[in-house]
């Protein structure tokens, strides 16, 4: 079984004070602080070569004690992992009960926000008096579910008020100089980007569509407002944004030849691997 993390924060920051986003990772209910309190009773996070690890992950990493971190997994990213897993007990639950601890393999990345939606599906998902081990990789950088090539990671950067993911190289060389090249090569429509620009300023124009997309999304998935500095990023500015934001990735990942990702980085790889072999 493979799944996605729920709900998060944004990762990246359109104003200064966005490291503030008001949105909820404490537990919202007693219920869920149950769930999340019985859970980490009888789980632990091992690293792959087993060292037993700090359970401090399972837990909402918090701004002024108060609102999400960037990044972080909501109350709303929880609750959903735990509607999960009891859907998933209805067909599984029978299967599982009769599955022992040491027979169960479950791997997440190294970040708090998977750990914890792997931690309420699992609440919900085995049987409550078993004993749970979630694995990680420490070495960010061979994380195989990040792939070989250019990657960023919110990890790396330790301060909980950043707003910013960094960049850096897999383990293959090749992979990471295609994808860089290619990414310059999607350009912004010029009137999306003029409005952007005129509402929040010229720092605008060092984002990329998918981070500026990403900050608006969590802003208006959980009702705030969209950021104004200048004046404010309008319904329809947002809405013509998003549709740059799906040509991008439309662009990057289909179509007849697989999109700009594809040409510039996986069909040379496979070539390149495919004459390595003969």
């Amino acid at each position: 079984m493979t799944i996605r993390h729920g709900d998060r924060s944004s990762i990246h920051a359109l104003l200064d004070s966005d490291h503030e986003q008001k949105l909820d990772c404490d537990d919202s209910s007693a219920e869920l602080k149950r769930i999340r309190e019985e859970f980490v009773s009888r789980a632990s996070i091992i690293s792959l070569e087993g060292e037993t690890l700090s359970k401090s992950k399972f837990w909402p990493k918090l701004v002024n004690k108060t609102f999400c971190a960037p990044g972080h997994l909501t109350s709303e990213g929880f609750s959903q992992h735990v509607e999960l897993g009891r859907a998933l007990r209805i067909p599984y639950g029978n299967l599982l009960g009769e599955v022992k601890s040491e027979e169960l393999y479950i791997r997440s990345t190294n970040y708090e926000r998977t750990i914890q939606s792997a931690s309420a599906l699992m609440s919900q998902l085995l049987p409550a008096h078993m004993e749970v081990k979630i694995a990680v990789d420490l070495n960010d950088g061979r994380e195989v579910m990040h792939g070989v090539g250019y990657r960023t990671t919110s990890e790396k950067n330790k301060s909980v008020s950043s707003n910013q993911e960094q960049e850096f190289d897999g383990t293959c060389m090749f992979s990471s100089k295609s994808t860089r090249e290619q990414l310059v090569l999607f350009e912004l429509d010029k009137n999306v980007k003029g409005n952007l620009v005129a509402a929040l300023g010229d720092s605008i124009k060092t984002k990329t569509v998918s981070e500026i997309t990403e900050n608006m999304y969590a802003r208006v998935c959980h009702s705030n407002p969209l950021p104004c500095l200048k004046h404010c990023v309008t319904t329809t500015v947002f809405e013509e944004l998003s549709s740059e934001s799906d040509r991008y990735y439309c662009d990057r990942f289909s179509g007849q030849n697989g999109g700009i990702d594809s040409s510039n980085s996986l069909i040379p790889a496979s070539r390149k691997l495919t004459m390595q072999s003969i």
